[in-house]
């Protein structure tokens, strides 16, 4: 049990929180097509309106760009490009289209596009209605996964990844959930319900006392099929700390790891099917 002075704890696990899904989006920079990405979207949306170098309005959404943005908040929203590493011919986009958005509420659609990474010319795109819709739990990140989900021989999926977290102090909350996709022909596919990967929540006094809980979820391809589709694993281990402040003003940490869980995603023809309670809240 380690003796660490409250304060300076309490701020790192808060701390930790709020920059998980930064730690994600800096492991696949390597991967990105920034660069490209104005060109990409002004071929995808060619009645766009620019109002300004970040920012453009197409059928009444509006759509955002990397750079220096008017509203920092607004960043959360840009747009995203990434190399297909199995398909380094392809571009993987994510467009947020943002109908409406406030101080307290933001709404709008997400659109999934596959480009041609010579031509930058949309292949496949797939518009998710409603998709974003931001209250009390507000996006952080949008990323893709391009991990080799080998769904059988001749079919690939890549992945979504959309964190969110609230903005309490002393009840910190995170998570990230992840939906996958696939290309059928000449449309995108989403083939799997929402499954959330990592979770963070916790509850203390602003000073010590309190109890934070990590959940992680990791997928891997399984070893049997349903209807021609290999089954996908899910190995989820939790872990709970307990912060306890004594006589001589510090806090004490205790982490316990609760037996890891496993569960399997069978497909049924149409999609993958997740279990309730390893939905997003």
């Amino acid at each position: 049990m380690a003796m660490i002075k409250p304060r300076s704890v309490m701020g790192a696990v808060f701390a930790c929180f709020v920059l998980l899904t930064f730690e994600l989006n800096s492991a696949q920079a390597k991967d990105e097509c920034g660069a490209q990405l104005a060109e990409v979207i002004a071929n995808a949306y060619p009645h766009a309106g620019k109002v300004s170098d970040t920012q453009l309005t197409a059928d009444g959404m509006t759509l955002f760009l990397p750079g220096q943005h008017a509203n920092g908040e607004t960043e959360r929203y840009n747009s995203i490009c990434r190399i297909w590493p199995a398909h380094p011919d392809r571009l993987l986009v994510a467009v947020p289209l943002i109908a409406d958005i406030s101080a307290s509420v933001v709404t709008g659609h997400l659109e999934i596009l596959v480009m041609h990474a010579s031509t930058l010319q949309a292949e496949q795109r797939l518009l998710l209605r409603n998709e974003i819709e931001d209250d009390a739990f507000k996006i952080t990140s949008i990323a893709f996964d391009t991990a080799r989900y080998r769904l059988k021989p001749t079919l690939l999926a890549f992945g979504l990844r959309v964190a969110k977290a609230g903005s309490s102090q002393v009840n910190p909350f995170s998570e990230t959930a992840l939906s996958l996709f696939v290309i059928e022909g000449d449309r995108v596919r989403r083939i799997s319900d929402t499954v959330v990967v990592e979770r963070k929540q916790g509850e203390w006094n602003g000073t010590c006392d309190g109890s934070f809980k990590t959940t992680t979820r990791l997928l891997a391809m399984g070893d049997n099929a349903s209807q021609g589709l290999a089954d996908i694993r899910i190995t989820e281990a939790v872990s709970v700390t307990q912060y306890t402040a004594n006589g001589r003003a510090e806090c004490s940490e205790q982490t316990q790891d609760k037996p890891t869980r496993s569960f399997n995603l069978t497909f049924d023809g149409t999609r993958y099917v997740v279990p309730d309670e390893l939905r997003p809240l």
